[in-house]
């Protein structure tokens, strides 16, 4: 019982890539659906099966949700491996990679998001310390790219008023973990939530993940 209330209790979500359909050679049309609409969100596409490099191609992505056509002469996207990416660059000259479909010869072969939860909670000293999982698309360099993992008061996905606390995400690593340290102690079964913010935008969300906080 008490583990199927822990489940129903945390709530994620992730910035997407979908409907990703070749059509022409030169064109590829892809839908997205964000967490939070930004002014610094973009839709690219990438020769390989990573998005690194700069973009062949490029489109905003501004809105919450909507659809982009990607076209380039001089390519054919019905043969090889393509990666169309949801980019978030505020500024910072590098790229942050928030979602991403790859395509091989015209057909889906795969997709990845953005994703974080909390793996451990403990009261420590008069600190609350929380051990963050995360994992965003291949090709993203999350220290390179300034992206922040921030944690808030309460359930909402874009919650109002000030961070508890922000950790920039320590490693170039596509994947792995951090741990939040907040200056003062969470309170046992109140809610938060933390997000995963790229290229330290706070007006862009790559993913959410809320809890209530079991630690003693």
């Amino acid at each position: 019982m008490s583990d199927f209330f822990e489940k129903a209790s945390t709530v994620m979500g992730s910035t997407r890539v979908y409907n990703t359909v070749v059509v022409s050679t030169v064109s590829v049309k892809a839908s997205y659906k964000a967490i939070t609409a930004s002014r610094d969100s973009r839709i690219g596409i990438w020769p390989g099966f990573q998005a690194t490099g700069n973009p062949v191609a490029i489109a905003a992505a501004t809105e919450l949700e909507g659809e982009v056509t990607l076209t380039v002469q001089g390519y054919d996207f019905n043969d090889g491996p393509y990666t169309i990416g949801f980019i978030v660059n505020n500024n910072t000259g590098n790229d942050s990679i928030c979602a991403t479909v790859v395509l091989v010869n015209g057909q889906y072969l795969k997709s990845e998001a953005t994703t974080l939860i909390v793996t451990n909670q403990k009261n420590q000293d008069g600190k609350t310390y929380l051990t963050v999982q995360y994992s965003t698309p291949d090709g993203n360099t999350p220290n390179r790219s300034l992206d922040w993992v921030y944690l808030f008061n309460g359930s909402q996905v874009v919650p109002p008023g000030q961070a508890l606390q922000h950790t920039p995400v320590p490693t170039n690593d596509s994947r792995g973990s951090i741990i939040i340290v907040t200056d003062s102690p969470l309170t046992f079964g109140n809610d938060y939530v933390i997000e995963y913010n790229p290229g330290r935008s706070t007006t862009a969300i790559s993913a959410y993940y809320t809890f209530k906080f079991k630690g003693h």
